[in-house]
């Protein structure tokens, strides 16, 4: 139910106001107002108009609770929501006179750099506001309009398994931010917070958790895989439905439609997911996995190839439910997933192509293989458009549209009559133009960065380098040689023990890298040559997938479903490398491997060991 609001703009001076609530708030004392109600453990603040706010959870320190109030009453707007049958909001604004909007006091703030930052470190009012923004473009019928747009089929096709996935779905995800920013307010700094699962793989690697929801913050909070029924829906026209699925109903996912055409009482107000608190994570989102995706083929095409068939399938297909089709947006996790894709190209980036690139004429960038590649179209353009109809180039201009619910007569997210044209509008219309997020002018953004992804920011592919980071809690924090908007290192709270969770990669590193070196100059110290660094990420990927299939497996491939909806015939990377050695085509050439893995990795998890302790 939308609660109620009710102003008071005759009341007491607002600090009096201020001070009684914060001693109701920590004190739970009676306020005295028009109509007092009783808030029974309160459990939603603040600040965003007089609209509902999700949960916030009140488990953070005296101090930080009244930053919270007092940020709030400098928006001028503090709702403590009740308990009541009717849910009544408690609201104080000052005077009149004096009195502003939220949207006012924001509309004129600078937000800074625009920075991305892993959903772990949001604080729980940016998680909220996030939320929000989410539930506030469900309601409105903008959420469905950006599902509708990855849909479409010729949109689809340029989307991926092509040269420019990652670029594609980069200017789908700042039109997204746009949106979610517009609604003003304490909406107007929004950015999409990236899912850390390097990190959370790591905790399942170490047997700290035991699925991808145990392991990540982010499923849960967004809603988990255990609240809802067992029903199916429609998205669009395509049936979403299986026999373990669940459609999640949890905040902000009650405010789901299916398409753009439903009366909002008509809409499902639940997203479909996969049992998350059971899948494993897959192997590619371990560290082992990510640097032979990033450096096994330093090119464009070969980076976006790797990462779409290894950790952007893997994942959509573990997650199942929504993510294994096309209609993936409808689940707000999507935005999460492709944020931290496009975080590991902004890696590859940095060390591939260079930090300063701003000043190079576009001849230069085209011909560099690093940041451009041509590549054919899975589906050809319309004939107007001759000089690109079957092949795509850094001089295209993306295909990114939609047609509505039916898909009938699509029209360009840059066509002014488009219901997203405001947020694609100040948009680069070229790939030539997007390669790298510094240089995007107004819309140019970076990523907070912290453990493994730090260390693999400023490592690079110095596997040397990366083995002395993770075992010694070194670091060589660079400088930017520009004024480029460069990523934000941070030291988290948390990172004694994340490297504690990641001491088996130097080990496992440093004796493959052993191997290699001797076997390729038994008689003399050498450093690794380029062809070796590729063959010791290719082996340590190797030993992860194995490790996974003995002790935390069995792997899983792609089903059948995801095959078919993301038109993929291939293997995962993991049930491949098992099937080759399986089949004697291919073996693991570290002859110890399995007492090098167990040195460092337990085979045990943590349900195996409760339940030996029961």
């Amino acid at each position: 139910m939308i609660a109620q609001v009710e102003f008071y703009d005759n009341t007491s001076d607002l600090i009096d106001k201020a001070i009684a609530v914060v001693g109701y708030l920590f004190n739970t004392i009676a306020i005295e107002a028009q109509d007092p109600i009783i808030v029974s453990q309160p459990r939603r603040l603040c600040a965003l108009n007089g609209t509902r706010v999700g949960t916030i959870d009140f488990g953070i320190s005296y101090e930080d609770k009244m930053k919270v109030v007092l940020a709030c009453f400098m928006m001028a707007s503090v709702l403590v929501y009740g308990q009541e049958k009717n849910d009544t909001i408690l609201s104080y604004a000052n005077n009149s006179s004096a009195s502003f909007n939220t949207e006012q006091a924001m509309s004129n703030a600078e937000c800074g750099p625009r920075i991305r930052k892993s959903w772990d470190r949001l604080t729980n009012l940016e998680k909220e506001i996030y939320l929000e923004a989410i539930a506030k473009s469900m309601d409105d019928g903008l959420y469905s309009q950006f599902v509708e747009v990855h849909t479409e089929e010729l949109t689809a096709s340029e989307a991926h398994q092509t040269c420019m996935f990652l670029y594609w779905h980069r200017l789908l995800l700042l039109g997204f931010e746009n949106m979610l920013r517009s609604y003003g307010g304490v909406f107007s700094c929004i950015t999409i917070p990236y899912w850390n699962y390097v990190d959370h793989n790591a905790r399942f690697l170490n047997g700290l958790c035991d699925s991808m929801e145990d392991c990540a913050l982010i499923l849960r909070e967004l809603g988990g895989s255990r609240r809802g029924s067992r029903r199916s829906i429609e998205i669009n026209g395509t049936p979403i439905r299986g026999s373990d699925y669940r459609c999640i109903s949890s905040f902000p996912l009650n405010h789901f439609c299916e398409d753009t055409t439903r009366a909002s009482s008509d809409c499902a107000g639940c997203v479909p997911r996969g049992p998350w608190s059971e899948i494993p994570f897959p192997p590619t989102a371990s560290i082992s996995s990510l640097l032979r995706q990033l450096y096994e083929t330093p090119t464009i095409t070969g980076v976006a190839e790797n990462l779409e068939q290894g950790l952007h399938n893997t994942i959509h297909n573990a997650l199942s439910g929504a993510m294994a089709f096309l209609e993936a947006p409808s689940d707000p996790i999507f935005w999460s997933h492709h944020a931290s894709l496009d975080l590991l190209h902004s890696i590859f980036y940095h060390c591939v192509v260079g930090d300063d690139t701003r000043f190079r004429a576009d001849q230069i960038k085209m011909n560099d293989p690093h940041q451009f590649l041509e590549c054919s179209r899975r589906m050809p353009l319309p004939s107007d458009r001759a000089v690109d109809q079957e092949t795509l180039m850094a001089q295209s201009q993306p295909v990114m549209r939609s047609g509505g619910a039916t898909g009938l007569s699509p029209t360009s997210v840059w066509n002014p009559n488009h219901a997203l044209y405001r947020y694609f509008a100040n948009l680069p219309r070229q790939y030539l133009e997007v390669s790298d997020i510094r240089n995007l002018g107004p819309l140019t953004y970076n990523y907070e960065l912290v453990g493994l992804l730090q260390d693999m920011y400023t490592r690079c592919v110095d596997l040397d380098l990366i083995s002395s980071s993770i075992s010694g809690m070194g670091r060589r924090l660079d400088e930017e040689t520009s004024d480029y908007l460069g990523p934000v290192l941070v030291k988290d709270m948390g990172e004694k023990q994340a490297f504690a969770e990641n001491l088996w990669f130097p080990k496992v590193l440093e004796q493959t890298m052993t191997f290699f070196s001797s076997f390729q100059h038994p008689n003399e110290t050498a450093e690794l040559g380029t062809s070796s660094v590729g063959e010791v990420l290719k082996e340590m990927e190797k030993m992860t997938c194995l490790f996974y299939q003995m002790c935390r497996g069995p792997v899983q491939d792609f089903t059948a479903e995801f095959r078919q909806n993301f038109a993929n015939a291939r293997m995962t990377p993991c049930s491949r490398v098992i099937a080759d050695i399986e089949a004697g085509r291919d073996s693991i050439k570290i002859p110890n491997w399995k007492e090098i893995m167990l040195e460092s990795l337990p085979c045990e998890t943590k349900a195996h060991k409760k339940d030996s302790s029961s």
